[in-house]
């Protein structure tokens, strides 16, 4: 079965990958700046969860919009949004206009999110939903990873970052804005009550909870751990992430086979060790970059297998609206993970924030095994397929049933 013929999908996984050229560096670079303005360490911790609190509001701004105006509009008008809010940075220095402007960008690219993985979901029939989203993740990843090397090719101190990321933003708008075919309509959906979701699941959100602090260190924190110990920020950064995007879908398919609560476990338990070990290793040993790459593995994959578990819970036509709901819980961690670690920094080092990571995986699978001892896990036959890291779960509506205990 292929996509239906009246809808895109090459222009929004072109359009993605375009963006995350920006996108991705882009964050890289707003850390290494602030700290090159000696910005105290809390401060850009806080400057941070202000980013992604606009992460956390996108899905709430965005799903009555796209519905009024369609998938292609909106996407241009955030993308739009993004670049405004990258241009008022570069003219207005100072963090009285830098700390409304990461909450736009982070508003921005969160709606942005929602817009294209929608209109993927809806591109084609159920059995063909897994494939769509495996294609976007690689377009997405391939667009973060590659754009860290572009730091390497300009003056991060010079005007021409903000310059690359408006170059990407406007060549993003391309592919959507063209595209002879139309994009599928949206729908709103029925809540879901969020008092019998944390009843149900409470496992599975602590675990989206702490892989958005995870994360959002890794993504906001890393690069100035990774300055300071003078290493190449950029290569680093693709190692961190590119590890993560691969791993995960070895560590996916075990958890579509085994217990998830149990695979869960052994990877906070190894990520809490290995953070561990990683602040004690030299950056010059050979066992600095294979710790990383393992620790991107093993630490993106919390997520998504986070998400499968709550997923396993509800049957398919809630799963969509579901998914707004997770990112809620993943953006709330996104806000805590940086301000909290930035605090630890000030007081206790630079050196303690992989320290500060692990013990947010500790406390991750110290939840799992009271959980492990009190629930019952969910039959093989009722689980659904974990999907690779990113804000959407997508499963066959053909999986009909009730409720899951």
């Amino acid at each position: 079965m292929s996509f239906s013929p009246q809808y895109s999908l090459y222009s929004p996984l072109l359009s993605i990958f375009l963006l995350m050229l920006a996108h991705g560096p882009f964050n890289t670079f707003v850390a290494l700046e602030m700290e090159g303005n000696s910005v105290p360490i809390e401060v850009q911790g806080l400057i941070h969860s202000i980013y992604f609190f606009g992460l956390l509001l996108g899905p709430f701004c965005i799903e009555r919009f796209m519905h009024k105006v369609g998938a292609i509009r909106s996407f241009i008008a955030c993308c739009s949004a993004y670049a405004a809010a990258v241009a008022l940075q570069a003219l207005v220095p100072g963090l009285w206009v830098l700390v409304p402007m990461r909450f736009l960008a982070g508003l921005s690219i969160s709606a942005i999110y929602l817009i294209i993985e929608s209109w993927l979901m809806l591109a084609g029939g159920p059995d063909m939903r897994g494939r769509a989203l495996s294609y976007y993740m690689i377009s997405l990843y391939t667009g973060i990873a590659v754009g860290q090397f572009l730091l390497l090719t300009y003056d991060v101190g010079s005007l021409a970052p903000y310059l690359s990321v408006l170059f990407f933003l406007s060549l993003a708008n391309i592919p959507v804005a063209l595209t002879f075919r139309q994009a599928p309509a949206t729908e709103i959906l029925e809540p879901i009550n969020a008092k019998g979701l944390i009843q149900d699941a409470f496992f599975g959100l602590t675990g989206l909870l702490i892989s958005g602090m995870i994360l959002s260190n890794v993504y906001s924190l890393f690069p100035i751990y990774f300055a300071e110990k003078n290493l190449s920020v950029p290569y680093y950064m693709a190692l961190f992430i590119g590890a993560g995007a691969l791993l995960q879908v070895l560590f996916g398919k075990l958890s579509d086979k085994y217990d998830r609560r149990t695979i869960l476990l052994i990877l906070s338990f190894t990520s809490g060790i290995l953070f561990f070990q990683l602040e004690q290793t030299p950056p010059t040993s050979l066992m600095f970059p294979i710790l990383i790459a393992l620790l991107g593995g093993l630490s993106f994959s919390l997520y998504p297998i986070s998400m499968a578990q709550v997923c396993d819970r509800y049957h398919a036509d809630k799963i969509v609206k579901l998914t707004s709901y997770l990112m809620i819980v993943y953006g709330l961690g996104s806000i805590i993970g940086p301000g909290l670690s930035g605090l630890l920094m000030k007081y206790l080092g630079t050196n303690f924030l992989p320290a500060s990571t692990g013990i947010y995986c500790t406390l991750f699978f110290l939840v799992g095994v009271v959980h492990l001892s009190t629930r019952r896990k969910i039959s093989n036959e009722l689980q659904v397929d974990t999907p690779v890291v990113g804000q959407t779960v997508v499963v066959s509506t053909e999986n009909k049933g009730e409720e899951r205990e």
